[in-house]
């Protein structure tokens, strides 16, 4: 039965074999015939003889077929060797607090931009062949200064102004970042667009890679509890730490080295919810006069408004990053 079975199949593939032949001149049918099977259509190109694949259509869907781009496909060691350089580093920004003995509110609420920002600014200058090292110097002094500042004893038992300065320094360094990312685009009229599409693929790829990350986590803490054995603290302390900030930094440098990678997610999140959105936007405007809610005068509305703001802003940026490829 199974020798019938492969001898059907083989003579499938030599019909496929024959069409493709026979429709040279037909670019739509073989495109159809490629699409319906792309695995049967590939052992039924092999079949073709010499001859016939010196054809020009030949010679075309055989670069189709079995090209490698080297550049998306392999990943440089160094690259990978300065990506697990920046993590460590990163983690260790994050343990600092541990170090020094040091209030953890107070600490992260000055420095939780330092955990992600500068070390994406040295993945993006980094992935510059050559490296500039004039590029470097406006970053890194933007970073040492920006430090330093935000660092400085200070009370802020009743300081707006401490408060405000925590709020947008992460706002400048994501500021920096993009002027690292335009180094990296050599100054192109695009980067601006560019950027935006990075932002809105950086954290696609971010929301993935965290929601593995929780569910490896769940299952490793599980296992071990089952066995008896309780990780979680040390787990946390050492894998989850490292873990955390592995994850902005590995999603920059998978849609840096490969930026087709979530080209069609961000376009098919837009289009799913943008009319979805825009249906409750509509039903959320409409229920304002009657809830009797004024942005202008209740804080927390405003910043619920803002935020709302920012979520059109990203599908926008989804929905039109597509038409500027």
């Amino acid at each position: 039965m199974s020798t019938d079975l492969h001898t059907l199949g083989t003579n499938a593939i030599q019909i496929l074999s024959a069409q493709i032949q026979q429709n040279f001149d037909h670019p739509g049918t073989l495109e159809k015939l490629y699409r319906t099977d792309k695995t049967s259509f590939r052992k039924a190109f092999d079949l073709l003889d010499t001859n016939t694949k010196q054809h020009p259509v030949a010679k075309a869907w055989h670069e189709r077929l079995y090209y490698q781009d080297v550049s998306r496909s392999t990943f440089d060691r160094r690259d990978l060797l300065m990506l697990a350089l920046l993590i460590f580093l990163s983690g260790w920004v994050v343990k600092v607090p541990d170090l020094f003995d040091l209030a953890k509110p107070n600490f992260f609420m000055r420095n939780l931009g330092f955990i992600t920002f500068p070390f994406m600014m040295a993945c993006l200058l980094w992935k510059q062949k050559p490296l500039k090292w004039s590029a470097v110097l406006f970053p890194l002094t933007a970073v040492l200064l920006s430090a330093i500042y935000i660092n400085v004893p200070t009370d802020v038992s009743n300081s707006s102004s401490f408060n405000l300065a925590c709020i947008h320094l992460p706002i400048f360094l994501w500021t920096i970042t993009g002027m690292c990312f335009a180094e990296n685009e050599n100054g192109t009229k695009t980067y601006g667009i560019g950027f935006l599409r990075f932002n809105g693929d950086w954290i696609v790829m971010g929301v993935l890679l965290g929601l593995t990350a929780i569910a490896f986590t769940g299952i490793t803490l599980g296992l071990f509890d089952m066995i008896g054995f309780r990780i979680e603290d040390w787990y946390m302390k050492t894998v989850g730490i490292w873990g955390a900030v592995a994850i902005p930094l590995v999603a920059g440098y998978l849609v840096l080295h490969n930026r087709t990678l979530v080209n069609r997610i961000s376009p098919l999140i837009a289009r799913i919810f943008t009319p979805l959105v825009t249906l409750l936007l509509l039903a959320f405007l409409v229920s304002i006069p009657f809830a009797g809610k004024d942005p202008y005068s209740d804080r927390d509305f405003l910043m619920l408004f803002n935020a709302i703001l920012i979520g059109v802003m990203a599908l926008i940026v989804f929905s039109t990053g597509e038409l500027t490829k």
